[in-house]
C-alpha cells in the first residue's frame, strides 16, 4: 500500500504524520515516537526547498514505513518492506 499527497499550505512534517497515521490507523498526535523527535521539521523544509532544479527527494524510515518527501513537496508513506520508488523516481544504475 502506498499513499501520497502534495503539502500545498501544511507543513511538510503536518502530511507526513498524517499519512503515517492514515496508513497505520492511528491519530498522527499519537504517534510513538512523536514524528518530531525523529524528524527536523526546519531542516526537512531545507532540504527539500533548497533545490532549484526540483530534483531533491528525501527517503527516511519511521515505524517500519518508508517515506519520501520530493522537492515539489509531494509526500509518499508506504510499507518499508514492499517499497517501490516514486514514479518520478531515477531507476538505479547497475
Amino acid at each position: 500500500m502506498r499513499l501520497t499527497r502534495r503539502a500545498v499550505d501544511a507543513p511538510l512534517v503536518a502530511v507526513v504524520a498524517e499519512l503515517v497515521g492514515e496508513f497505520e490507523g492511528v491519530d498522527p498526535v499519537r504517534l510513538d515516537p512523536p514524528l518530531h523527535d525523529v524528524v527536523d521539521p526546519d531542516a526537512l523544509d531545507e532540504l527539500v526547498g533548497a533545490d532549484p532544479s526540483g530534483t531533491t527527494r528525501v527517503e527516511l524510515t519511521y515505524r517500519d514505513l518508508t517515506v519520501s518527501v520530493g522537492a515539489d513537496r509531494t509526500v509518499t508513506v508506504s510499507d518499508a518492506a514492499s517499497s517501490t520508488p516514486p514514479d518520478d523516481a531515477p531507476a538505479p544504475s547497475a
